[in-house]
């Protein structure tokens, strides 16, 4: 249900009138466009409506502004009975000195009935009415859930959607210091808006009232409010990539949403790190397989040199050294030895006359050639050579 009003004119003369013209008949809007609005079955808004007794007449509805800050909201009359005419609902009023005295000085021109609505804008109970001299009630509309203040219809659809504080609504607008201070004192009471637009609505009445000054101290409920606003709306908008007029609603599920993409990325990253090998094991796991790697290395170079001394390669004398050159540099390795002659297929020649004499003298120029490739002493190398081929005379070397 909705809560809206209207504003009529108070009859002329001196003296407090005794029936006023509260709601009009049949389907009627507000000069500012509000509505329609449809009164259609008087006798039930008259049953709902007194069904708790007599129904208050204040000032500028105080009874919905100023008691909320504990200002006084006295009652200048009372509706004591409701009836049902041609042009609508009439309602007789019991005035009080006060409210008689403000009848007899003219100090009001008009009344502003408020009343409850469905969605359809269908009446269903008056609430109570107020004294006033302002067309069409801007407090009274915003219970309807617009404050529209003195705005008339055009100037209200000129404003921009962030002078409201629902933006997405359009609803309560913030664009000048007696609106702010209006649109406050609606905001809990402006029908049809969620918890999340409410809350949105007061951090951004209180960022306006801020920014053109207003002291809010005495504004119930502001400190809270403030407390709850901290967190920067707008700022996180912009860092959301959502439009301006997103709701606090639309901020917290795309603020969700962000959050959890980053909880699972952190997830992710925590199961990598979880699985992943650590440094040390990476480490040791190199070093053995770079261990496999030299003796798998060094098993072919030892099957590769024993099978050149198989073949009469002379480097008996210098296997060692063979081994290791041929783990360091397998290909430079094999070709040096592949290219030495072997004694067994009579690529050595041995010189008999310097049999007894200097065995470098052996030596024919290919030998010296192998010999300076494998860094081996010439005589050692020679003396090495008489050895293996004394042997060969032997018949110990096949």
């Amino acid at each position: 249900m909705d809560v809206s009003s209207l504003f009529s004119t108070l009859p002329g003369g001196d003296q407090a009138p005794e029936w006023l013209h509260l709601v009009p008949a049949g389907t009627f809007r507000g000069r500012d466009g509000r509505g329609p609005y449809r009164l259609k079955d008087p006798a039930a808004v008259i049953e709902a409506s007194m069904a708790e007794g007599k129904l208050p007449i204040d000032e500028n509805h105080a009874t919905d502004f100023a008691m909320e800050s504990g200002r006084p909201s006295p009652a200048r009359g009372w509706i004591v009975e409701l009836q049902a005419r041609d042009d609508g609902l009439w309602g007789r009023i019991e005035w009080n000195e006060s409210g008689r005295a403000l009848m007899a000085d003219r100090a009001y021109r008009g009344v502003s009935p408020v009343f409850v609505h469905d969605k359809e804008g269908t009446v269903t109970r008056l609430l109570r009415a107020a004294l006033t001299n302002t067309p069409n009630l801007p407090q009274l509309a915003m219970l309807h859930g617009a404050a529209h203040a003195a705005l008339d219809a055009e100037q209200r659809n000129k404003l921009d959607a962030d002078q409201f504080a629902v933006p997405g609504k359009r609803e309560m607008p913030i664009h000048d210091a007696e609106h702010v201070k209006l649109a406050w004192d609606m905001v809990d009471r402006t029908q049809g808006l969620s918890e999340a637009e409410r809350a949105e609505a007061r951090r951004r009445i209180l960022a306006k009232a801020k920014s053109l000054g207003l002291d809010t101290q005495g504004w119930k409920g502001a400190a809270q409010a403030a407390g709850a606003g901290d967190m920067d709306i707008a700022g996180l908008r912009q860092a959301l990539g959502l439009a301006g007029t997103a709701d606090e609603a639309a901020v917290l599920a795309a603020a969700k949403a962000a959050s959890e993409t980053v909880a699972r990325q952190v997830a992710e990253l925590a199961a990598l790190k979880r699985d992943a090998v650590p440094t040390e094991r990476v480490v040791a796991l190199q070093a053995e397989l770079d261990k496999i790697k030299a003796e798998r290395a060094e098993e072919r170079a030892r099957g590769f040199i024993d099978a050149a001394i198989k073949e009469g390669k002379p480097i008996v004398a210098v296997r060692e050294q063979l081994i290791a050159q041929h783990v360091a540099n397998a290909e430079a390795t094999e070709k040096l030895v592949k290219g030495m002659p072997s004694i067994h297929a009579g690529g050595i020649v041995v010189r008999h006359d310097a049999a007894d004499g200097d065995p470098v003298a052996e030596l024919s120029e290919i030998d010296k050639d192998v010999a300076k490739k494998m860094g081996i002493d010439l005589k050692a190398f020679a003396e090495h050579r008489r050895k293996m081929r004394a042997a060969a005379n032997d018949g110990r070397v096949a």
